[in-house]
């Protein structure tokens, strides 16, 4: 961890889960200071202060907040602060939506070993994006065949070479490096390194945070 992330707030709800998270913050992942509060009113005290929030830990429920439209504004406000979103949602789709919405990370509370919920936070902690794989592996957004440019992040996108793309954009349609292999003319093993140098690109290291670090929400008045 660098010097310049050292301080970092815990907004959750439940004392005793707050608690266990401002511990592991502050004795493994290493932050110089931790501010624990139970409320949106109090997380928003301390954001306003002069000093600079490098972590945010958001209960994804806390009280006063407004789920989604909370962590957009507080994205648009401190762009350069980490932001891990708690939750018992196993939606993929919310959790994209989440993700999509300017959080770093999302982070299960049924996550009962304490390795994976390190291993969690230093993810979001080093820039990267943390989605658990479980969750992709059981089930799939089924969202329309037909996809339109809408729903893919081109700025994100424009970072990755034009194979890249390509197979990354297949990838998001949820098809395997086989059919990959075969819909570009290529073999499997280079789509796979084409698959790990976009990750790369995008500071993820699975396919569900790939998927939502590129995925855009499709407005549609009706979100959270």
């Amino acid at each position: 961890m660098t010097e310049t992330r050292s301080i970092a707030v815990v907004a959750e709800r439940h004392i005793f889960y707050n608690a266990g998270l401002a511990a592991m913050l502050r004795r493994e992942v290493g932050f110089a200071k931790v501010i624990r509060v139970h409320d949106y009113g109090s997380l928003a005290k301390i954001l306003s202060t002069e000093f600079s929030v490098d972590f945010l830990a958001l209960d994804f429920d806390l009280p006063g907040s407004s789920g989604l439209a909370t962590i957009r504004e507080l994205h648009e406000k401190q762009p350069a602060m980490r932001m891990a979103v708690f939750s018992d949602r196993t939606d993929l789709r919310e959790v994209l939506s989440i993700i999509s919405a300017g959080a770093h990370g999302f982070i299960p509370k049924q996550i009962g070993n304490g390795a994976e919920l390190l291993k969690a936070l230093q993810t979001v902690e080093e820039d990267g994006i943390f989605v658990p794989a479980e969750l992709l592996e059981r089930q799939r957004p089924q969202g329309d065949e037909n996809e339109d440019e809408e729903t893919i992040n081109l700025e994100a996108l424009s970072g990755l070479t034009d194979r890249e793309q390509q197979v990354i954009r297949l990838l998001l349609a949820g098809h395997t490096n086989k059919v990959i292999a075969r819909e570009l003319g290529i073999s499997p093993s280079t789509v796979k390194v084409h698959v790990h140098a976009a990750f790369r690109t995008l500071g993820v290291h699975s396919r569900l945070a790939a998927l939502a670090a590129l995925r855009v929400i499709r407005r549609t008045g009706t979100e959270a």
